[in-house]
């Protein structure tokens, strides 16, 4: 089963939804888009998860090595709810084997980033995020510095 990926800040995520408040806004803020899109990268099972981690902490707009969290979500959950992928654009990444996983949700709008929020939302309650320490990012990076 595919699996789209992205870094999320745990921290704005709670493990659970308030159905009064529904999603906060700083969790929202974290999918800021640009173009009207939403940068995911694609892997085929849990097994690659570790190559999603190398092409975020290798992006070019990344300027230090930090702690992240990242988030898994099926593509199915995506196309179901009418959110657009794009597998166009290569991916930010200095590893140029990862530049290909790239996708785009694309076309988004306030319906549909408050469907993306909803999404990352279930995942993080369900577990299906993963953090990873410094020491990770850099031993991840090792090989291509």
């Amino acid at each position: 089963m595919a699996l789209l990926v992205r870094k999320i800040a745990r921290a704005k995520w709670p493990d659970v939804i308030c159905p009064m408040d529904g999603i906060q806004g700083d969790a929202i803020s974290d999918l800021r888009t640009r173009g009207n899109t939403l940068s995911v990268w694609r892997i085929d099972g849990l097994e690659e998860l570790d190559e999603a981690i190398l092409a975020l902490a290798a992006s070019s707009q990344t300027s230090a090595i930090e702690n992240m969290c990242v988030v898994w979500i099926p593509e199915e959950e995506f196309i179901k709810n009418g959110i657009l992928i794009d597998d166009g654009i290569k991916g930010d990444t200095i590893v140029k084997d990862l530049e290909e996983t790239h996708r785009d949700l694309i076309e988004i709008n306030y319906r549909s980033l408050g469907i993306i929020s909803e999404i990352i939302m279930n995942e993080v309650i369900s577990n299906h995020y993963k953090r990873v320490g410094k020491g990770a990012v850099k031993k991840a990076l090792g090989p291509i510095e």
